[in-house]
């Protein structure tokens, strides 16, 4: 059996409907959260918040899905993030080797989206 992964655009959802997902527990519904935080919501500032603090949680996905987020938000996205933050966070988590090739690849966008001076 081959497992097969689609792309599915993330629901929009209210600031609340945010809150209580990516504070649900359940690693699927945090990390669709997050995936509509970074496409939908307008304050970039409070996902980027969501993004870095989840960086840090217990599940795979929902790490993979903050660190695929800040890059996203860069640079597809065109947010201004706080890339020094963003980066020094980033390079934290890539010694974590369950989730080292997302994050490499927002450092890549990051620092394609802001070079340095």
């Amino acid at each position: 059996m081959t497992s097969e992964r689609i792309y599915r655009e993330p629901p929009i959802f209210t600031r609340s409907e945010l809150v209580t997902e990516l504070s649900s527990g359940d690693p699927h519904r945090m990390a669709v959260a997050l995936r509509s935080a970074v496409r939908h919501d307008d304050d970039w500032q409070w996902t980027q918040e969501q993004c870095l603090a989840l960086l840090k949680a217990p599940a795979t996905e929902v790490r993979w899905a903050a660190a695929t987020g800040l890059g996203d938000m860069a640079f597809f996205f065109n947010r201004p993030v706080d890339h020094p933050r963003v980066l020094a966070a980033l390079y934290e988590a890539a010694e974590d080797p369950s989730i080292s090739d997302p994050v490499l690849f927002s450092i890549s966008l990051i620092k394609q989206k802001f070079p340095p001076s």
